[in-house]
């Protein structure tokens, strides 16, 4: 569904149709002034997503607690989005010495429910539910904890965070920390996350953006993103959201998020920017709407984890301008450090992951994917005792 939004689109000129001259006249110095503030606080603001927001990993922790089995329930391996950190879980979970057992839920809540329903028969240690809100399998994983498994979600909403419509109890045992300031609500990082792409738009347009906001509405953590990138953007005066195109998750397995974003480009021509809220839809049919187009050259496309195939658009100037890159796979392995510290009791504490501005200029590297200049692999190695 795309809906017009106008981002408290008040412009000067228009104004002057209708409204007094000396009220005109008036207002217009003290909006320059404002978005003059605006612009500068985006453009700071870049400067420090640039060099980025991650923090060390953590030196002090338990070491790797033995012969734990972890069953890991993956939104889908058949996109970036999800295997992508699925993967690394269950390279760190290698790591440090444990049996994993992943189950591809292809994005149905159904087939996740069973699957943590047959790890609590299998008498699992640890369940990560990845990209699943608590909600949907909220029966199931009341189960699981009753048969006293260790439950984290990644990638997911607990049942209790305040983002949700109606919030019950906790149902994630593990709390894991998703900044450095111990935030456990992964809506109010994906807020955050949000409202810095929301600077970049801003600072990258010189406060004239039109957008085309590409939204996963069924998806809560991605529409929290999305939220963060509208409050971000209601400072800019003079930007405008044009369209949002809504892209579900079955969208994206049954190959129609090409022909809803072909028919939005052709509907909204006036568009200069494109927000992605995550980088999973671009390989689903977003580049190709951009390159059939002829825009691609034109269009400021803002994306968000730095995915090898996001990064490889930007390198060749082939859909995507900007990255806004986290390295997923950092995020994997700080969430079985946070396991491992369920398992022995330990306290939590945030495992370093961040994110950082990429663009064809900055932060990118020669090749592959956005992989952080920092071993975390060897870092939480020598924390769990495992070797390098």
């Amino acid at each position: 569904m795309n809906t017009n939004r106008l981002i408290r689109g008040r412009r000067t000129a228009a104004a002057g149709l209708s409204c007094l001259a000396t009220l005109c006249y008036n207002t217009a110095p003290v909006i320059a002034q404002d978005m003059a503030a605006v612009l500068a606080a985006a453009e700071a603001r870049v400067a420090e997503l640039k060099a980025g927001t991650a923090t060390p990993v953590p030196t002090d922790g338990p070491k790797a607690v033995a012969d734990k089995s972890v069953w890991i329930v993956s939104c889908s391996q058949s996109i970036d989005l999800c295997s992508d950190e699925v993967n690394a879980i269950v390279e760190a979970a290698t790591a440090i010495g444990w049996e994993t057992n992943v189950v591809n839920a292809e994005f149905d809540p159904v087939v996740a429910g069973d699957a943590i329903r047959q790890a609590t028969a299998a008498k699992a240690d640890g369940i990560i539910v990845f990209g699943f809100d608590c909600p949907l399998v909220s029966q199931p994983l009341a189960e699981a904890v009753d048969a006293g498994i260790q439950t984290l979600g990644v990638v997911a909403l607990d049942c209790d965070d305040p983002a949700l419509p109606e919030t019950t109890a906790p149902l994630f045992t593990v709390d894991m920390e998703f900044d450095g300031e111990g935030e456990v609500y992964y809506s109010n990082f994906a807020l955050d996350y949000g409202r810095d792409k929301a600077a970049i738009a801003i600072a990258a347009t010189m406060g004239e953006a039109k957008v085309m906001l590409l939204d996963v509405p069924d998806l809560v953590t991605v529409a929290k993103l999305t939220d963060g990138f509208e409050e971000g953007m209601a400072a800019c005066t003079t930007c405008e959201i044009v369209t949002t195109v809504d892209l579900t998750t079955l969208d994206q397995v049954n190959g129609v998020v090409e022909q809803k974003m072909t028919a939005a480009l052709a509907r909204h021509p006036q568009v200069t920017t494109v927000f992605q809220s995550t980088d999973g839809l671009f390989l689903t049919g977003v580049q190709t709407a951009i390159m059939n187009s002829g825009r691609a050259a034109e269009l400021l496309v803002i994306g968000s984890e730095g995915f090898l195939s996001n990064l490889d658009a930007i390198r060749s100037g082939n859909g995507q301008k900007i990255a806004m890159a986290f390295d997923s796979r950092w995020e994997a392995w700080a969430s079985v450090d946070a396991m491992n510290r369920a398992f022995a009791g330990a306290e939590q504490v945030h495992g370093g992951q961040g994110y950082i501005y990429v663009d064809a200029e900055t932060n990118m590297p020669e090749t592959g994917a956005w992989d952080s200049n920092v071993d975390f692999r060897l870092a939480f190695k020598t924390l769990w005792g495992v070797g390098g």
